[in-house]
């Protein structure tokens, strides 16, 4: 193989291997591209789920503040009605209200509890 030869070879060789570079290269670059846009989705779908964790938070404190005016109307009405019927002389069991009035009690103050443990942990997160 003459001087020339070997330059023709070598010159085909050395193309080739600088072609297989910038390939290397450009799939090292589109790999990047591809991470980089899979990390803004996964932060964009983070913001949505905090946002509807917010929400979520706020819906169970209205939920929470109208079962609190609720067990004020009924403790308000629990006193009104002990004060009637102890002025007529009755008891809550000749109507059967004690029942009526323990469960909606005991009811709301047990929806009220599980409504300030999920806000208490809605507000860990946000």
């Amino acid at each position: 193989m003459n001087n020339k030869e070997l330059n023709i070879a070598l010159g085909k060789l050395f193309n080739g291997i600088e072609l297989d570079t910038h390939k290397v290269e450009l799939s090292i670059a589109n790999d990047v591209k591809k991470l980089y846009s899979e990390y803004i989705d996964l932060g964009d779908a983070e913001d949505n789920a905090l946002r509807s964790v917010n929400t979520a938070r706020m819906d169970l404190e209205k939920v929470e503040n109208k079962y609190k005016s609720k067990l004020k109307e009924v403790l308000s009405m629990e006193k009104k009605l002990d004060k009637a019927l102890q002025e007529l002389g009755y008891t809550r069991d000749t109507f059967g209200l004690d029942d009526d009035l323990r469960k909606a009690k005991d009811g709301i103050e047990e929806r009220l509890k599980f409504l300030s443990k999920a806000i208490s942990q809605l507000n860990n997160i946000y």
